[in-house]
């Protein structure tokens, strides 16, 4: 959660692209706990889009519900 929080302030991101090996479960469970959009579908992963807003939830002070830190984030 680090990683949003300064992506999308101090660095002034609008958004964090990731991609995930097709069959990897949990991260793609944890992008979507994150917000996480699906954006493309290829043969050896698939690629998401975590949008980030000024003042929105990710890109406040605090964590995500039930994320629990960094610990949480690692999946």
């Amino acid at each position: 959660m680090a990683l949003v929080g300064h992506a999308g302030r101090p660095l002034g991101a609008t958004e964090i692209p990731a991609g995930v090996t097709h069959g990897n479960d949990r991260n793609v469970a944890l992008l979507g706990r994150l917000g996480s959009e699906r954006t493309a579908v290829f043969q050896e992963c698939t690629r998401f889009r975590l949008r980030l807003t000024p003042g929105g939830p990710l890109c406040g002070a605090g964590e995500v519900e039930g994320m629990g830190g960094a610990r949480g984030a690692a999946g």
